[in-house]
């Protein structure tokens, strides 16, 4: 609902001309919250640090404002106190004067108010009743219907407001915005791209987009150039963002020296975030370096300390480690970290069916044996490994089909056509002791 802020862009950059980045910035940030339905970021330390810039800018700059320009004044600090989350408060600056309400810009943001006091249950009537531009009510329309998951009539609303008004970046980012929340990758990429060139606010921003649409796509060096490319025009704004976007790009790309240290900078600009803090754990993982892997996953969860990602992670570490026990406590943490579709998961589900195997958990390692199959049919690993499950109930017969199931699926595997070897060995020094 936040970005119905849109509606007031034209006063409000009149009136923020000195610090309009900072403005566009913090509102960027409230959009995300509210459509994301998570108000608690606007108490975040970073966001209210960012408020507070655009706040001391605004102070700074009341002195341009006469005290008989009520209008902007109102309108002005209306905004302010809806970036903030008080929303009464806005009301009540937008209700000194009753000459106010008969703006339309006035209106947008008094029914803006009320809406998000949940004071209204026909948000787009509602709206629709000021005498805005015909594309800002698609727009504010658009919003509404997100928001009430109306998903058809969101993105026609969108649509007619960027025929309306074809060069307004931030409606056309709103849509790629839209599209991306519904897994429509290729036409958000469409919308952030058609963007890109623009030297505004939007413009710029459309490359970090962009960057996380196509690593959602696994187009993974499409998103590292958007990425280094938006680090490179952009000094202050989602660095963050940027640098752990650009190194998961590099880990997908299996660069994980690069992405070690793309990891460490976004560390560096968010201690504590989870989620970097595991991307660094998973890139040392797969260096091999388990010791500072484990001091990223513990470190994780000192932050957040039921997130599954990272007991999956250090489930990793502690198989790595040869400490089943420990490894299977932190296999069932990770619960639906383990995503049983994705045929990206076998080797974690082998790691855990292998973990399971050890401690005598035969139907819970079968399971992920068999799931292995499923998502990977020409794997000959899973089939090797449970034919050992076999060899040690003394069932040869069963064993031998496996393993020569799994050299039929590779034979070139020394290694699996050396246990067949060794199991027929095993099979004659057991029958000679009958």
């Amino acid at each position: 609902m936040s970005l119905l802020l849109g509606a007031c862009r034209t006063t409000s950059s009149s009136v923020f001309h000195e610090f309009q980045d900072t403005f566009q910035y913090v509102h960027q940030d409230f959009t995300d919250a509210l459509s994301a339905h998570e108000p608690e970021r606007l108490r975040s330390r970073e966001y209210q640090a960012n408020l507070n810039e655009l706040r001391e800018s605004y102070r700074q700059n009341a002195r341009l404002f006469r005290l008989r320009d009520t209008l902007r004044k109102a309108n002005n600090d209306a905004v302010l106190s809806i970036l903030n989350g008080d929303y009464n408060a806005a009301q009540r600056a937008l209700e000194r004067s009753p000459k106010n309400l008969e703006n339309s810009q006035i209106q947008q943001l008094h029914a803006l108010a009320r809406i998000l006091k949940k004071e209204h249950s026909s948000q787009d009537s509602l709206l629709n009743t000021t005498t805005a531009s015909n594309s800002n009510k698609n727009y504010n329309s658009g919003l509404v219907f997100w928001n009430q998951k109306n998903f058809g009539n969101a993105e026609a609303a969108l649509s007619l407001a960027i025929q309306e008004e074809p060069k307004n970046t931030l409606f056309r980012i709103t849509r790629g915005d839209f599209y991306y929340s519904q897994g429509k990758f290729e036409l958000a990429l469409q919308d952030f791209k058609k963007i890109r060139d623009e030297n505004n606010y939007y413009g710029i921003q459309a490359y970090l987009k962009t960057g996380s649409v196509a690593l959602a796509m696994k187009k993974y060096e499409e998103a590292e150039e958007n990425f280094k490319y938006y680090l490179y025009i952009e000094k202050k704004k989602n660095i963050f963002e940027a640098h752990l976007g650009l190194a998961n790009a590099l880990y997908g790309r299996k660069n994980f020296r690069l992405s070690e240290k793309e990891f460490r900078l976004a560390v560096h600009y968010k201690n504590h975030s989870a989620f970097a803090h595991i991307g660094l754990g998973n890139a040392l993982c797969s260096q091999q370096n388990y010791k500072l892997a484990m001091a990223e996953f513990e470190r994780a969860l000192e932050i957040e300390p039921s997130n599954q990602f990272a007991y999956l992670g250090k489930a990793i570490v502690l198989y790595k480690s040869g400490n089943y026990p420990d490894a299977y406590e932190a296999f069932k943490n990770a619960k639906t970290a383990v995503d049983l579709n994705n045929p990206e998961m076998t080797d974690v589900l082998l790691c855990r069916a292998i973990t399971c195997q050890n401690l005598g958990k035969e139907r819970e390692s079968n399971a992920d044996f068999e799931t292995i199959m499923k998502l990977d049919p020409e794997s000959a690993v899973p089939y090797a490994a449970l034919s050992a499950q076999y060899i040690a109930k003394l069932q040869f017969a069963k064993a031998e089909e496996l393993l020569n199931q799994a050299i039929a699926k590779d034979p070139d595997n020394d290694k699996i056509r050396s246990n067949r070897g060794n199991l027929n060995l095993y099979f004659e020094k057991f029958e000679s002791k009958r």
